[in-house]
């Protein structure tokens, strides 16, 4: 600026409208970055209004999931102690089972001894038995 002549000269005039080209880009910029303040702010609040939704129902299933953990565990538990009863039910069978053929077995010999015993006096009966033939029976010749 010409101060000296009280006019302004070209240039004078050239840079005070770049002083206030420059005044109003840094309006406009402090009005971006405070717009942009405004959005990432919303964003954050966004973000944390999410993650707090997000870790509640996180919890919630969490909950959940225990829950049914431990009605698995009691179950698992019932079905332990039906599996040991059966268990032992069937060795009580098993061990009946192995007594039961043991005694059939036996009975099964025992059997065949005495068909081998009936076969056998059967077949001396018949040795014995003197049969005669053309005499009638109840004819008595004395």
């Amino acid at each position: 600026m010409n101060l000296r002549s009280g006019w302004q000269t070209s240039a004078d005039i050239t840079i005070l409208e770049r002083r206030r080209g420059k005044d109003t880009m840094e309006k406009a910029m402090r009005l971006m970055l405070s717009e942009m303040e405004g959005k990432i702010s919303d964003q954050i609040s966004g973000f944390r209004s999410e993650f707090h939704d997000f870790r509640t129902e996180m919890k919630r299933d969490f909950s959940e999931l225990q829950e049914e953990v431990k009605s698995l565990a009691s179950d698992l538990k019932e079905t332990t102690c039906r599996v040991a009863d059966a268990e032992a039910r069937i060795n009580k069978v098993e061990e009946r089972d192995g007594i039961v053929t043991e005694a059939l077995s036996h009975l099964l010999h025992q059997q065949r001894q005495l068909e081998d015993r009936v076969e056998y006096l059967e077949n001396k009966s018949r040795q014995l038995n003197i049969r005669i033939y053309w005499v009638k029976e109840g004819s008595n010749p004395s």
